[in-house]
């Protein structure tokens, strides 16, 4: 529906699918410092669901 408020914000929804796949790529071919930064990153997803993060 046109015009109801909506700005195109992500549902939690669709907010937890796009963590999922982030939280599930892979980071062989990474540059040490861009793993960093990834890792960080599945790290803060991780907590944010009560996943398992073991790295």
């Amino acid at each position: 529906m046109v015009g109801s408020g909506s700005i195109g914000l992500p549902t939690k929804a669709q907010r937890r699918v796009k963590d999922f796949e982030w939280y599930n790529r892979p980071t062989d071919d990474l540059h040490p410092k861009m793993l960093e930064v990834a890792l960080a990153r599945k790290r803060e997803i991780a907590k944010k669901y009560g996943w398992p993060c073991d790295f």
